[in-house]
């Protein structure tokens, strides 16, 4: 009856017979010779037959031997293979993180996200894709991107959606500035009022028409008859810059309220009240449905949802 050998002694067996010497395969496993002949006996033993014929000049295989080293050679072929493949899974995996986003909402929302998981998951690459939200979502659709930080689609085919909650489009300006074209603070404003009040400013300023924000609010004049574009539009590429001019008096500028949040509170910038406002929108991460989300698109997901 064979006894239990272990998997040790099968490797010093096969370093043994590549070597074709009992000493250098010492050398190559970086233990002591009599270790590698203490493990070749008892493998031996173990198979009830001798593996080796000791000679002058080192060991060859018996016929025994041989049939084993043929097994072992692709035994151990195939381990090596399963390494690699395991190594290459996951440094190409759960190595890079590819988001897509808006200008917009990259540097408000998403990089509070990426801080943190950046900070727990250093060693992966992290890129991200500042589009408008119409190439996001091709992007996001084609595979380019594992995932995208965006406003709820209408038709949210072929996607898995993880809302963040709602933002909502609001106009400010500064106290001063207001208080120049005669609003009054508080008073919330019928759409003809609202318009009358961008006519006296001059004009307001929005993103330009690449944004999703500026097209939400293009449809929000629309429907309620605000003839914004009669007094002049001014179109900024980013919302920290129509933040920055509304703070230093420039004129009015509809920005997102959550941004502006400490500014309002903090009497920098005043907001103005209308009685009929623009609808919030439902923004987070979307991931699509169709195929595996990568090691890396999991683990994010995952921190998001914590």
């Amino acid at each position: 009856m064979l006894t239990e050998v272990s998997l040790n002694q099968y490797r010093i067996f096969y370093a043994a017979a590549q070597c074709g010497s009992i000493s250098k395969a010492a050398e190559k496993l970086y233990i002591s010779q009599p270790a590698i002949s203490r493990a070749v006996h008892s493998l031996e033993e173990g198979l009830g037959t001798k593996l080796f014929r000791r000679e002058h000049r080192g060991v060859t295989l018996t016929e025994e031997g041989e049939l084993l080293y043929g097994h072992l050679k692709n035994a151990f072929a195939e381990i090596s293979t399963a390494e690699e493949r395991i190594r290459e899974l996951t440094e190409s995996d759960s190595g890079h993180l590819r988001i897509g986003t808006s200008a917009v909402l990259c540097k408000n929302m998403l990089l509070p996200y990426l801080k943190g998981f950046a900070a727990e998951h250093p060693k992966i690459k992290i890129t991200i894709e500042c589009r408008s939200s119409r190439l996001t979502g091709e992007l996001l659709e084609s595979g380019a991107i594992d995932a995208a930080l965006m406003v709820r689609p209408s038709a949210p085919a072929d996607i898995s959606f993880y809302s963040l909650g709602e933002i909502r489009d609001t106009f400010v300006a500064a106290p001063s500035f207001l208080s120049g074209i005669g609003y009054e603070r508080g008073k919330a404003l019928s759409s003809g009022e609202f318009g009358e009040l961008i006519e006296r400013a001059g004009g307001i300023m929005l993103l330009d028409k690449t944004n999703g924000t500026r097209r939400h609010i293009d449809r929000f004049f629309k429907e309620n008859k605000i003839a914004a574009e009669r007094s002049g539009i001014i179109e900024v590429s980013g919302m920290d810059m129509l933040i920055e001019f509304a703070l230093t008096g420039l004129g009015i500028a509809c920005v997102i309220k959550s941004f502006v949040k400490d500014d309002i509170n903090s009497g920098r910038l005043a907001e103005i009240h209308l009685q009929k406002t623009p609808n919030s929108r439902e923004v987070g991460f979307a991931v699509p449905t169709k195929g595996e989300l990568s090691r890396s698109a999991k683990c994010f997901m995952d921190f998001v949802r914590e």
